[in-house]
């Protein structure tokens, strides 16, 4: 505080003494107290005069109290309707959808305002799914899906739908139409973006089939044949086309698929029937091969009363009718029962084999005889081989003089005979006991009364006898079992004279036709 003649003025707040003195040094003092100048605030205004928010939500006002150096710049807030937002240091809260009035005023009264809009909040989708995820459908038919979009007080559960493929199906409102045979996926979206799908496969509309006939209803077939008969089914577009086959005499006829085979002689009934129960039929009937029967070989040699089984060849091989008559023209000497024949006393017979067909065959069967019971003049078979006698005496041994050239040349070589029954020329070599040779080549010396004056070597001859023993005439391939006997001339072509069964080479001509053998082997050249 200052103080001019006697005034006092305050400064600033504090204490200040006053002391007036006479001139003499008399004093005297006031204690002056100085307060505080008291600054109210003169203004207040906000920041906003209008606000929107949602409710739940929370916006800051902000209140400015002028002048800044007021000395209580307290606010007070209010809302005049609490319900719909209220506040709190500035702070508005949206409570629920309305409007209301924010006041902030000072401590002397003013007052600034400010209008609140509170809007509902807005709740949108979170998830969605569908009640089917995969659907089978036939043309034609339609089924709904429904969509389920969380949470339920979403403000919009608007769901839009859409199909990838509808030339499969199509959708609207969770109405599904199956177009045609396909598939397609569907669609279901929210309107923030979430989606759902399910599979829509479509099948093709059942066609009933209404008829069934077959390509072929009577067929005859040869035992062991197969053909192959088509059930033709009506309509074309039948969906279900399968087709069941049997066979009510499966013995006679079996049948996959359509295609039959032939078992036996017989007749059989074919049904071919749908899925539906639909039957067609074709009556079958099977014949017997037509076949012939052959013996193996044309004579057989058994020793007495040990039995030998025949074997009976057919053309074709694989017929199946083997239940054969058998006879013997001489039971008492060859007796046969099923093809097993045995020589009761020696002799021979022709056994007769006859074929249900009627196809005959017949084959010659002789006792062999051991070496002391030989017949005077003719084969006889001792210890598994065929031995020549004439005069009850065995040919073609060392010391035989009818063996030429073993009395010329002292040879052991043999003899070559001729056997009227067989018609047949066979060679007994001594290296072999006089035994018939099987399949062998033999040379032969021709023998001239000027060779032996001069005592040149005597030409000769190749001849060739077969498994048989009998000698080889005309045209002659080695394969199969001969060649199993000649391994290194299998596939050569020979050819030895009908008349004597010299074997040809050089050029000769066969028939008008010339051919080139080889000089040395006899075998058949390129020509």
């Amino acid at each position: 505080a200052t103080v001019e003649n006697g005034t006092v003025t305050a400064v600033k707040a504090g204490l200040a003494v006053i002391t007036a003195e006479t001139v003499n040094g008399l004093k005297a003092e006031c204690t002056v107290t100085v307060e505080k100048k008291v600054i109210n605030p003169e203004s207040i205004s906000l920041n906003r005069t209008s606000l929107t928010l949602t409710e739940g939500n929370t916006i800051v006002l902000v209140a400015y109290v002028r002048p800044a150096d007021a000395d209580d710049k307290t606010v007070i807030w209010s809302s005049d309707n609490d319900a719909v937002a209220s506040v709190a240091d500035g702070i508005v809260t949206g409570v629920s959808p309305g409007t209301c009035t924010i006041t902030a005023q000072t401590v002397n009264g003013l007052k600034a305002e400010c209008a609140v809009t509170v809007e509902k909040k807005t709740v949108v989708p979170e998830s969605i799914s569908l009640d089917q995820k995969t659907v089978t459908l036939t043309e034609g038919d339609t089924t709904l899906i429904t969509a389920y979009v969380l949470p339920d007080d979403a403000d919009d559960k608007t769901v839009r739908w859409s199909s990838d493929n509808e030339n499969a199906a199509t959708v609207v409102n969770g109405i599904i139409n199956a177009v045609g045979a396909g598939k397609a996926v569907i669609t279901a979206e929210t309107v923030n973006g979430l989606k759902a799908s399910c599979t829509i496969t479509v099948l093709k509309k059942a066609v009933e089939v209404t008829g069934i006939r077959l390509s072929s209803t009577r067929i005859t077939l040869e035992e062991g044949a197969e053909v192959t008969i088509h059930a033709i089914l009506t309509p074309a577009d039948a969906t279900d086309r399968t087709v069941i086959w049997s066979s009510d005499n499966p013995g006679i006829v079996q049948v996959n698929n359509g295609t039959l085979m032939a078992m036996k002689p017989g007749t059989a009934v074919i049904t071919a029937e749908t899925g539906n129960g639909l039957k067609a039929y074709a009556y079958i009937t099977v014949t017997e091969i037509p076949y012939s029967i052959a013996f193996s070989q044309n004579e057989y040699l058994v020793e007495k009363d040990i039995p030998l089984a025949l074997s009976v060849v057919y053309t074709p091989s694989n017929t199946s009718a083997r239940e054969l008559v058998w006879s013997s023209d001489d039971p008492e000497t060859i007796a046969v029962q099923d093809g097993v024949v045995t020589a009761l006393k020696f002799g021979s017979a022709v056994i007769t084999a006859k074929a249900p067909n009627g196809s005959v065959a017949s084959c010659t069967v002789r006792t062999s005889t051991p070496a002391g019971a030989c017949r005077e003049f003719g084969w006889c078979r001792y210890n598994g081989k065929d031995y020549w006698y004439e005069d009850w005496t065995r040919q073609a041994v060392a010391g035989d003089p009818k063996n030429i050239w073993d009395e010329i040349y002292g040879l052991e070589r043999g003899r070559e005979i001729y056997d009227p029954e067989s018609d047949g020329w066979y060679w007994l070599d001594c290296i072999y006991e006089g035994a018939k040779a099987v399949a062998k080549e033999v040379w032969m010396p021709y023998i001239y009364q000027d060779d032996l004056k001069t005592g040149a070597n005597p030409e000769g001859k190749w001849v060739r006898y077969n498994s048989n023993g009998k000698m080889i005439k005309g045209w002659y391939f080695v394969t199969g079992a001969e060649a199993k006997i000649y391994p290194k001339q299998e596939g050569n072509t020979y050819y030895y004279d009908l008349i004597t069964g010299e074997m040809y080479k050089g050029y000769k001509t066969i028939l008008g036709r010339t051919y080139h053998f080889d000089e040395k082997t006899g075998v058949l050249m390129d020509n």
